[in-house]
């Protein structure tokens, strides 16, 4: 995504260069941009796109047990090809022309 770090950019195209491989050669691939997604790829999530905070820190560790609810907010976009962006949860956050959800996490 947009706020990936080099690494793990260099590892996602490391990884699908090697499931390329496995697969024989055979699939197609796609870039796409966060932010600026084709229709197509749209298409593929008719409910919309979520996007969130995270990478190796959260998707790879275990959370803390009894560390409480984790609150998020997310920044909603769009008419037609509907986008949630999970933003820094504070005031600053917020503006006049955009929905927000607040997640408390329960």
């Amino acid at each position: 995504g947009r706020d990936s770090s080099r690494d793990e950019q260099g590892a996602c195209a490391l990884l699908s260069t090697q499931l390329n491989a496995l697969l024989g050669e055979r699939p197609v691939t796609h870039r796409e941009v966060q932010g600026n997604e084709s229709d197509v790829f749209m298409g593929y999530f008719p409910r919309g796109v979520t996007y969130q905070e995270g990478g190796v820190d959260s998707a790879f560790k275990p959370t803390r047990p009894g560390a409480g609810p984790v609150r998020k907010l997310y920044q909603v976009k769009g008419k037609k090809n509907i986008r949630a962006s999970e933003r820094d949860l504070g005031w600053a956050s917020f503006n006049t022309g955009d929905c927000f959800i607040l997640d408390l996490g329960e």
